[in-house]
């Protein structure tokens, strides 16, 4: 499968030329290389005009990876807890013990990596967001 980078219609390159010459951050010169062959991969939000700022992809990457991880240990917390409920309170046979521990134990990890990925995005975010507003207040402490 072949990967394509993002094409950026004329309207939205233009609209990115125009921020940056009216923004009263220095202008940086515009690459033609794709992020990747610089090294800086960004992943961005599907919606551009959101206030979330660009997470690097390996951030992204080691965030989803921890969150799996934790998921991992929760949902197997919570499949030994459902098959034991399901054995010693319902009563129910050796099969049906077990495979309600698995089905406890997939449907809880899935949504505990669910909220172990937004917690740790959020985070990462407000980072980026506290080390935005530093540069910027340290910018304009800078004499002119």
């Amino acid at each position: 499968m072949e990967h394509k980078e993002p094409q950026f219609g004329q309207q939205e390159q233009d609209k990115r030329r125009a921020s940056a010459k009216s923004s009263s951050r220095p202008a940086v010169a515009e690459s033609t290389r794709p992020a990747s062959e610089v090294g800086c991969e960004t992943a961005v939000m599907a919606n551009n005009s959101s206030p979330h700022p660009r997470l690097p992809v390996d951030q992204l990457g080691r965030a989803n990876r921890l969150a799996q991880k934790d998921a991992i240990f929760a949902g197997l917390t919570a499949g030994l807890v459902g098959a034991i409920i399901g054995g010693q309170f319902f009563k129910f046979g050796r099969n049906k013990t077990i495979l309600t521990g698995i089905a406890t134990g997939v449907i809880s990890s899935y949504f505990f990596a669910q909220g172990f990925l937004s917690t740790r995005l959020a985070a990462l975010e407000q980072q980026e967001r506290d080390l935005h507003s530093t540069l910027i207040a340290s910018s304009n402490d800078l004499p002119k």
